[in-house]
């Protein structure tokens, strides 16, 4: 059983990102239709990595469901034709021996990435990952993408593992994984 994920925070709310306009909020079972608009359009590279294939329909209205019963929150980024640009993700089992964490999940489509959506996305879900009062925030992140590394180094996450050929893309081959964390409480047991 996943834990229950709430927050206080305010949504929707807008951002102007180098001259363009961008909402944000999160993700609700009205949105299947603008989600698989989304995940239909995401090129072989884009789905390179994501942890699960939200290309599939079937995948999507599980992610819908989990949201739904409140065991995820997805934080998502629409550009000003209504199109999600962007998500961010959190999870929490509170049923596992990792339940002193929250697990961080970020995409940006590729014409977005790079303009400023993706930092407000990590920014946002994170302050809703704080409000879960969890010990550690930790988000796995591909050994070949430096640039979210850096992003998330300057938000104080720090690398606690390099696990050689752990990710395996859609093309079968292997990839490193770097398990980034933040670490909220120092007095785990």
């Amino acid at each position: 059983m996943v834990g229950k994920i709430v927050t206080r925070r305010k949504y929707p709310w807008m951002a102007e990102i180098h001259g363009k306009e961008f909402v944000f909020r999160p993700l609700t079972p009205k949105d299947r239709h603008a989600t698989a608009t989304f995940t239909a359009g995401l090129s072989h590279s884009d789905i390179l990595f994501l942890q699960s294939d939200i290309t599939k329909p079937e995948v999507v209205d599980e992610w819908i469901a989990h949201v739904d019963r409140g065991h995820a929150f997805v934080l998502l980024s629409f550009n000003s034709i209504d199109q999600i640009v962007g998500y961010a993700s959190l999870y929490r089992n509170e049923n596992s021996w990792g339940r002193h964490q929250v697990e961080l999940r970020l995409f940006v489509t590729k014409q977005y990435r790079n303009t400023g959506v993706g930092k407000h996305l990590a920014d946002e879900i994170t302050l809703v990952a704080e409000e879960q009062k969890p010990y550690i925030i930790k988000i796995n992140v591909p050994r070949d993408s430096p640039h979210i590394r850096q992003m998330l180094e300057k938000k104080g996450f720090i690398a606690e593992a390099l696990l050689t050929d752990w990710l395996m893309d859609v093309d079968g081959r292997t990839h490193d994984l770097i398990v980034m964390a933040r670490r909220l409480r120092d007095d785990v047991c």
